[in-house]
């Protein structure tokens, strides 16, 4: 496995605890602020930053962004999860909050599954 698809899998890792530990939940004291999918992660590079210190495009998840969307405001809102190949942004214009977190961890449970067998495939 290369650094780099090792770096990834910590990430989506990363990602999958903080998602089934409830970490996309309302905090208690911002109630009325919902929690968004990629941008309120720790995996986020501006997670917790009032302003976008670092681009998008420094992301460790750009890869998974179609090439072109990746100039997107927020390019990993395109990322498909759903089996249908709907992206996170499609959830939140056209799905429930329930639907968006289930495509999340199945899409990645399956790229973390996909990653730690691909070095055993070559």
């Amino acid at each position: 496995m290369t650094q780099e698809a090792s770096e990834v899998l910590k990430i989506l890792k990363s990602e999958l605890e903080f998602l089934t530990k409830g970490g996309y939940g309302r905090v208690p004291s911002m109630s009325w602020e919902p929690r968004y999918i990629f941008l309120d992660s720790p995996t986020c590079l501006n997670f917790n930053a009032s302003v976008r210190r670092h681009p998008c495009n420094q992301c460790s998840l750009l890869d998974f962004v179609p090439a072109n969307r990746r100039a997107e405001s927020i390019p990993c809102w395109a990322i498909k999860i759903g089996p249908l190949g709907e992206t996170v942004g499609d959830f939140y214009r056209c799905g429930t909050r329930p639907e968006l977190e289930a495509a999340l961890k199945h899409w990645l449970e399956a790229e973390i599954a996909r990653i730690e067998v691909e070095p055993v495939a070559a």
